[in-house]
């Protein structure tokens, strides 16, 4: 929900089991806090599940260090990207999108995977399997461009040991969920623009967890391997 006035924005936060000890941890950004002289640098903690429920946490060092004013962390998604087995990071920042490979140690670090600088500004990002392989797809939500207000949306799918990058062209959206939309049992991809003001062109998801107006009088996109998308959802 959108902060009150006089209060701060919600943290980032996502969740996954980062060591593999069966217990789910949280990762919690903080992209205004300043690091050193370096305001808003933003950083990253894992705090550790277990038996009694949350207990010790660790500093997850960036692999670029984030220039002043980056807000690294301002965006956190994960999932098993690469097929392993173990759940990956992904960290927004207005600098550049920063990946972690899983399994994490107790002292906060994966195998870092460099920053991309290939998209630079990224404000968030959502992990899912949309397309019924054995990994889940990075879904890249940079944000808004002057050519294109709606937000570019790309989509990361893992194949043969690295990853290929495609643009939805037809999709526009600042923030995503993956979820089975229409019960089918297939995982869905829903973007949109919470401050869009669509003047009549607003549509809801079934059964998503992205709330606000959603923009969707741009054709549908597809994805290769016969994924249609329908509006601004995936559907299989």
């Amino acid at each position: 929900m959108p902060a009150r006035a006089g209060t701060a924005p919600p943290r980032p936060l996502a969740t996954a089991d980062l060591d593999g000890d069966g217990y789910t941890d949280l990762l919690v950004g903080a992209p205004s806090e300043s690091v050193g002289t370096d305001d808003h640098q933003g950083s990253l903690t894992l705090v550790w599940g277990g038996a009694a429920g949350l207990g010790s946490g660790a500093t997850v060092k960036p692999s670029y260090v984030p220039d002043d004013g980056c807000t690294f962390a301002e965006g956190l998604a994960t999932g098993d990207t690469d097929g392993n087995g173990a759940p990956d990071v992904v960290v927004g920042s207005r600098c550049s999108a920063q990946y972690f490979f899983g399994p994490f140690t107790r002292t906060g670090t994966g195998t870092p995977a460099g920053a991309d600088h290939q998209l630079g500004t990224t404000h968030t990002a959502v992990v899912g399997n949309v397309d019924g392989d054995g990994s889940a797809e990075r879904v890249m939500l940079p944000g808004r461009y002057s050519d294109d207000p709606g937000g570019r949306v790309y989509l990361d799918n893992w194949n043969d040991g690295r990853y290929t990058r495609t643009e939805l062209t037809g999709a526009d959206g600042t923030v995503g969920a993956v979820t089975d939309t229409n019960g089918d049992g297939k995982a869905d991809l829903t973007v949109g623009i919470p401050t869009e003001n669509a003047s009549g062109c607003t549509w809801n998801a079934l059964g998503t967890a992205v709330t606000g107006s959603f923009c969707v009088c741009a054709p549908a996109f597809s994805l290769s391997g016969g994924y249609q998308g329908l509006g601004a959802v995936l559907a299989p």
